[in-house]
């Protein structure tokens, strides 16, 4: 058992989202190793190891199965358990899919327009980007219900201008 900090926890939290695979199970654990991440086969979730404290050191490399993380707020800690992979079981090679090249362009945009966007659309999402200065569009379905077809979907969203001193933030990958 591994006692966790907050900032371990909200990581942990970050990753847990892209946990799950019925096919292959290992991707139902997190990976540590220099970094935090976990996969499910169609995304990569990843966060830089988070600084421990003199109470909850930085987590050991590992493979830690995560089913239910106990709420953590500040001041508090909380524990998980490390899961030993079985023999001849060895997780996925989570460095080899990232793209190596320099984007084509980026667009930063505040989390809180996309979330909303993407609220309630089902199936798959359609995103339209022209520039990086210029809008981007999203195009979905909601759910019709059972007497309805889908119903189509539209939503604009502005680029965020980035300070330059928070460049390093938006450009970590694992294995950088």
């Amino acid at each position: 058992m591994i006692t966790i900090n907050l900032a371990q926890s909200k990581a942990i939290k970050y990753v847990k989202s892209a946990m799950g695979d019925d096919v292959q199970p290992i991707l139902n654990n997190m990976h540590v190793s220099g970094y935090v991440a976990a996969a499910d086969g169609f995304r990569i979730h990843a966060t830089p190891q988070p600084k421990g404290t003199p109470e909850t050191p930085a987590l050991p490399d590992g493979i830690y199965r995560i089913d239910n993380l106990p709420p953590v707020k500040a001041g508090q800690l909380a524990s998980i358990i490390e899961t030993p992979l079985e023999m001849g079981h060895q997780y996925p090679d989570l460095e080899r899919p990232i793209p190596r090249q320099e984007p084509a362009f980026s667009i930063a945009v505040n989390p809180l327009f996309l979330r909303e966007a993407l609220a309630g659309l089902t199936g798959v999402v359609v995103l339209r980007f022209y520039a990086p200065d210029k809008a981007f569009e999203v195009y979905g379905e909601l759910d019709g219900g059972k007497y309805d077809d889908n119903i189509p979907t539209y939503a604009l969203i502005m680029p965020q201008r980035l300070n330059n001193n928070k460049t390093d933030a938006h450009t970590w990958r694992p294995g950088s």
